[in-house]
Parts: structure tokens; sequence; C-alpha cells
């Protein structure tokens, strides 16, 4: 398990050096905003180990506002690819909705030291749905839509690969193993390690997929 940590970690930080390297390349500017994000990702997933591991105290916080600024970042990216106002408008508002709600739930509900699920549930479904109008959007383009060069696409695959697997360890594992919480468990951080994988790994193949080529 420490050892794919590390793996997973490296993969971050090569998807966030492919991140800056390639920010010529981008159908949208807003692609390059992963490459700030993915390093502090980087940075907060190994502060919040050797936290744990020197400490012997809880990260549970740590991940938690990691948790916050993560969503807040992915709605923004959302709000900013969804090429229809009605949605841009509609989605401004869900989303600062969830953004007072989990601020809340890490203040007042579960707090600062417990796993704030319910902010994650919440999360997972608004992504999930926000996946399905931007597929919804490019279905309905006029033009044609390249899926192969777009790094826009690609991005919003491993959004949706992830939380699918997200919604079944947070929805059905419960269901499943209630008779047994510590396998439950188990099972659900093993579960992560691929769905980490292959999230970080689209990552890098959307910041790769597209070149521009300068007149």
């Amino acid at each position: 398990m420490v050892l794919m940590f590390h793996i997973i970690q490296i993969i971050i930080l090569v998807a966030g050096v492919l991140c800056f390297f390639m920010r010529n390349t981008y159908d949208r500017k807003e692609v390059f905003l992963f490459f700030p994000f993915l390093i502090f990702t980087f940075i907060t997933q190994y502060s919040g180990y050797y936290y744990s591991f020197f400490l012997k105290k809880s990260n549970n916080w740590i991940f938690n506002l990691f948790g916050i600024v993560e969503y807040a970042f992915f709605f923004y990216f959302f709000y900013k690819i969804f090429s229809l106002n009605r949605n841009k408008i509609l989605f401004k508002v869900i989303y600062f909705t969830f953004f007072l709600y989990s601020l809340v739930n890490f203040t007042f509900f579960q707090g600062a030291f417990k796993l704030n699920t319910y902010t994650d549930t919440v999360a997972c479904i608004l992504i999930l749905i926000s996946c399905g109008i931007y597929f919804k959007e490019i279905l309905n383009l006029d033009d044609y839509f390249n899926v192969k060069t777009s790094n826009t696409f690609w991005i919003i695959i491993a959004f949706f690969l992830y939380y699918v697997g997200q919604f079944v360890l947070i929805f059905i594992f419960p269901i499943l193993f209630k008779e047994n919480k510590a396998d439950t468990l188990k099972l659900y951080w093993l579960m992560m390690i691929p769905l980490n994988i292959i999230e970080y790994s689209l990552f890098i193949i959307a910041f790769l997929c597209r070149k521009k080529t300068k007149v």
C-alpha cells in the first residue's frame, strides 16, 4: 500500500510537469490550471502522509480541507468549459451552495477531524451530473468534434471514470460489507489505488493528446 502511494504521487508529479511543458498546445486555456492544482495535490498528499507518519496523529483535517479546495477547482473548471449560458448560471448557484455546505460540514457537522464523507458523497454526484452535461453539450455541437485531440474531453473522461468508481465505493460497498467494517475499509482503499492511477494517467493522456501547429 505504501509503495502504491508513492507510485501514485510520481504519476501526479509527472502529470503536473507535463501540464506545464505542454501549456502552449491546449484547446482551452483553463487546462493549464491543472499545473498548479497537481503540484498542490502532490505537496498536500506528502504533507498529510508525513504529518501522520511522524506525529502519529490523524491527517483527516488536512485532506478534508484539501477536498474543499479540490472540488472548488473541479467545479470552476466545469463552469468554464460549459458552453450554454443556462448551464453556467444553474451550476454557478449549485456549486456555490455546495461550497457553503462543505464549509458548514467541515466546521459543524462531521467536523475537521473526521473524514467528511457527506461532502465527498454530494461532490461525487455533482461531478457525475456535470460530466453528463458536458457530454450532452458536445453531442449537440453542430461542428465536428474530435475527441482524440481534445484535452478537455480526456480530463472529463478521467473525472467520469474516477467518480463512477467512487460512487460504487460510497454507495455499494457499505451495503455489501456492512457485517465487517474493517474489511470494507481495507477493500475501499485497495480499490482507490487503481482509480487514482486511472485518473492521473488519463490526465497525462489529456496533456499529450493535442498539439497546435503554429503558423
